[in-house]
């Protein structure tokens, strides 16, 4: 039986199936849920590239999709229609990083654009190693959507190993904060990068002031700058 010949509900089950692999394979390989643009599966022409075989999807055998799948050619049609979930793991997380490595390939493993940067003034802050930092909780809700650009850090420059533990995938560039002369931290600045999108490089422009990342979308490089001005710097 030929894919074209299957019921759209079966169809939609095994885009859903394809679906579940991509997520396993990435929580396996990062540790954090995979991004909704990474994870979807708009339609089954991707099969043809991790089977590497030269035809479109809805000419595909079913017998081809049961040895992906690695189960017997009877069982497959079953498992269609009732639950795929019966799958052992290992075996979807293969097929997911299949799908995976070709996505990255063709730079499908990126956002199509960047459609949203957040600001923000955080006045100080020691992110915490625990779940009851509202800071952190806040943070891992806006990255989500999109960078987060952070000013008055007052962090060391060991501070985003912190960070980098509590959000598996997290880029970040930043320049720490400037000891003061009672002994305190002034100023610093950070761009964070959310899991799946490609910092190429960083630069501090100015020390505790100023940093620039460099990051791609599927489209184009990007530049973001996070700067921290003081109220006598900014009447200048």
């Amino acid at each position: 039986m030929l894919l074209r010949a299957l019921p759209t509900p079966l169809l939609r089950t095994l885009k859903k199936t394809l679906t579940r692999c991509i997520k396993l394979a990435y929580m396996q390989e990062h540790e954090s849920p995979c991004p909704p643009y990474l994870s979807k599966i708009r339609d089954l022409s991707i099969l043809p590239r991790i089977l590497q075989v030269d035809a479109p999807w809805w000419n595909l055998a079913l017998d081809q999709i049961a040895r992906l799948f690695q189960q017997e050619p009877e069982d497959c049609h079953q498992l269609l229609a009732l639950d795929m979930r019966t799958i052992d793991t290992p075996v979807m997380e293969t097929i997911g990083r299949s799908i995976l490595q070709y996505r990255h390939t063709i730079r499908q493993d990126l956002p199509f654009r960047l459609k949203r940067l957040h600001v923000w003034n955080v006045s100080g802050w020691t992110p915490s190693q625990t779940g009851n930092d509202p800071k952190l909780r806040l943070i891992k809700r806006l990255l989500r959507t999109g960078p987060v650009s952070l000013q008055e850090t007052r962090w060391h420059k060991e501070t985003p190993e912190t960070l980098y533990h509590n959000i598996p995938g997290l880029q970040i560039a930043q320049t720490a904060g400037l000891p003061t002369e009672r002994g305190g931290i002034s100023g610093g600045a950070a761009v964070l990068i959310p899991p799946g999108w490609r910092l190429d490089r960083t630069e501090e422009i100015i020390p505790g002031r100023a940093v620039l990342a460099v990051m791609q979308d599927r489209y184009s490089t990007i530049g973001l700058i996070s700067t921290y001005l003081t109220s006598e710097q900014q009447g200048n």
